[in-house]
C-alpha cells in the first residue's frame, strides 16, 4: 500500500503516517485515476509593490517585450548591475498573508466562502506534483484544517535550517558566495530585460530602451489565484506570474501568461558526446518543474534564456508550450511521466484529506532526501499555528454569521422548525463537490 500508519503512535507520541510516492511501486495502483487536472480558472489576484505592500489588483503585472532595438539581444549579459540588486529579505516568513488577503477580498465582494479541499501557494503543490521523480528533493510543509479547508504552507524554518546546514558543510569563500548571488540574480535580470511595466502604448521609448541600466528588484510581484483540482479534490492555488504575452482582460478566467526561465547554454560541438547526453538529460529533468509550475496555474508558455558561464544569453530563446512539454520529454529521455505525476498527486491529496479533514491542530509534511516516503506528523494538538492570520479567521466568522442571517431571512419557518439554530456554525462542507469542469491535458 502507498499509505501506511507506521505502526501507530505510542502513548504521548505524535501521530505519524507515511505515503509512498515511488512511481515504480505505484505504477498499477493509481493507473485508473484521472490523468489531468481540472483546467485552472483565475478567481482572484494580488500584487506586491516596490515597498512590498499588498494590493488586490494587477498593478505589478509585467508585459513581455524583448530588448530593442533589433539585434540588441545578442549583447545581453545578465551579470550587469548585480552590485545594485535590490533583493527582498526572504528570511522573513510571510506565511499565507497575501493569498489570504486576496481570498478575503474576493469573498467580501461575493459574500460567500471559497469552497476548496486545499488552499496553498503554487510552490507547495508543485513539489507534490513533481515528487514521484524528485528523489533528491528535501522539503517540509505545515498544514491545518479550518472552516472546511486544509491550508498548506512552506515550513520556512526547516528550509533555512537546511540552508544553514548545507552552508556549514561547504567551503563558501568570497568567490563561491558571488557565484551563488549571480545564479540567483540572473533570473531577475532576465525578467527586467524582457518585460515592461504596462502595455507598449503606455511605456515610453526611453523606459523600454534603458532596461539594461534599470536597478533590478524582486520586491514587486504579481500573483494569480486559480481554482483547479484533480478528481474529486478541489484546490485554490496562488502563483507568482512573471509576465503576460499580450494584455489582461478584466474578468477573464484564462490569460496568456508567460513564465521566464534561465538555464545553462549547451553547445553540442564543444562537449564530449557522453557529457552532452548527461546535460541534456538533466535539462529534461529540470523541465519537470517548468511544466508543473505553469500547468498548475494555467500558464501556457515558458520562455527559456540560455546563458553561458559569463552570464551571456545565447540566441535564440527557447519557447516551450506548457502542454507540449510532457510529450517532448517522453520522446527524448523519458525522464518523467506527467500522467504518473497527476495520478500520484490525486491519490496523495485524497490520502492527506482523509487524515487531516475535521482534525484540530497543526500537521507537518516532510520529504527526506533519497527517500520515497512522504511523512505526515501531527505536531500541535490545537490551533492553526501561524498558518492563518487572525484577520482571516475573524473574516470567516463574520461571513458565517452573514450566511446564517441570509438563511434565516430566506427560510424563517425552516429555521424555527429546527429549534432556533442554537448558535451559528461554520460551514465545513465543500459546496461544489469538486466534480466536473474542464480538464487540462498534460499530453499531446
Amino acid at each position: 500500500m502507498s499509505g501506511t500508519d507506521a505502526g501507530g503512535p505510542a502513548e504521548g507520541q505524535p501521530f505519524v503516517v507515511d505515503f509512498n510516492v515511488d512511481p515504480n511501486a505505484n505504477a498499477h495502483q493509481f493507473s485508473d485515476r484521472p490523468r489531468n487536472i481540472h483546467r485552472p480558472q483565475e478567481i482572484a489576484e494580488f500584487s506586491y509593490d516596490e515597498d512590498h505592500q499588498i494590493h488586490l489588483d494587477a498593478r505589478s503585472l509585467s508585459y513581455y517585450y524583448p530588448p530593442q532595438p533589433l539585434g540588441a539581444e545578442h549583447n545581453i549579459y545578465l551579470d550587469k548591475g548585480v552590485e545594485s540588486f535590490r533583493r527582498l529579505d526572504d528570511t522573513q516568513d510571510s506565511h499565507l498573508t497575501g493569498l489570504l488577503a486576496a481570498i478575503m477580498g474576493m469573498e467580501k465582494k461575493q459574500n460567500q466562502k471559497t469552497n476548496a479541499h486545499f488552499i496553498a501557494y503554487r510552490g507547495m503543490i508543485t513539489n507534490l506534483l513533481a515528487m514521484p521523480y524528485q528523489r533528491l528533493d528535501e522539503w517540509a510543509m505545515n498544514a491545518t484544517f479550518y472552516d472546511g479547508t486544509i491550508f498548506i504552507e512552506e515550513d520556512k524554518a526547516a528550509k533555512f535550517e537546511k540552508k544553514a546546514r548545507e552552508a556549514g558543510q561547504q567551503d563558501r569563500g568570497p568567490g563561491q558566495q558571488r557565484r551563488e548571488t549571480l545564479q540567483y540574480y540572473y533570473g531577475f535580470k532576465f525578467e527586467t530585460l524582457y518585460t515592461i511595466p504596462d502595455i507598449w502604448d503606455n511605456v515610453s521609448r526611453d523606459e523600454i530602451e534603458s532596461r539594461d541600466d534599470k536597478v533590478v528588484s524582486n520586491y514587486a510581484q504579481y500573483c494569480s489565484i486559480v481554482k483547479t483540482g484533480v478528481g474529486n479534490i478541489d484546490m485554490v492555488i496562488g502563483g507568482e506570474v512573471d509576465c503576460i504575452w499580450d494584455s489582461k482582460i478584466e474578468g477573464a478566467k484564462h490569460h496568456n501568461y508567460v513564465e521566464l526561465k534561465t538555464t545553462e547554454w549547451l553547445d553540442e560541438n564543444r562537449l564530449p558526446p557522453q557529457q552532452w547526453q548527461r546535460k541534456m538529460l538533466n535539462y529534461d529533468r529540470r523541465k519537470l518543474k517548468y511544466w508543473a509550475q505553469s500547468y498548475l496555474i494555467g500558464c501556457p508558455t515558458v520562455i527559456v534564456g540560455k546563458k553561458d558561464t559569463d552570464g551571456h544569453i545565447h540566441m535564440p530563446l527557447e519557447v516551450l508550450k506548457t502542454n507540449n512539454i510532457p510529450a517532448a520529454v517522453r520522446n527524448t529521455s523519458g525522464a518523467w511521466n506527467s500522467v504518473v505525476c497527476v495520478q500520484t498527486l490525486g491519490a496523495f491529496l485524497e490520502w492527506l484529506d482523509s487524515h487531516i479533514r475535521d482534525s484540530s491542530g497543526v500537521w507537518k509534511l516532510v520529504k527526506y532526501r533519497n527517500n520515497p516516503m512522504i511523512r505526515l506528523i501531527h505536531i500541535e494538538p490545537t490551533g492553526t499555528g501561524e498558518i492563518l492570520t487572525d484577520e482571516f479567521k475573524a473574516h470567516r466568522l463574520v461571513l458565517a454569521q452573514s450566511s446564517l442571517l441570509d438563511r434565516l431571512e430566506r427560510h424563517p419557518s425552516a429555521e424555527e422548525a429546527d429549534g432556533g439554530g442554537g448558535g451559528d456554525k461554520m460551514d465545513t462542507e465543500d459546496g461544489d463537490g469538486g466534480g466536473g469542469g474542464d480538464k487540462m491535458d498534460t499530453e499531446t
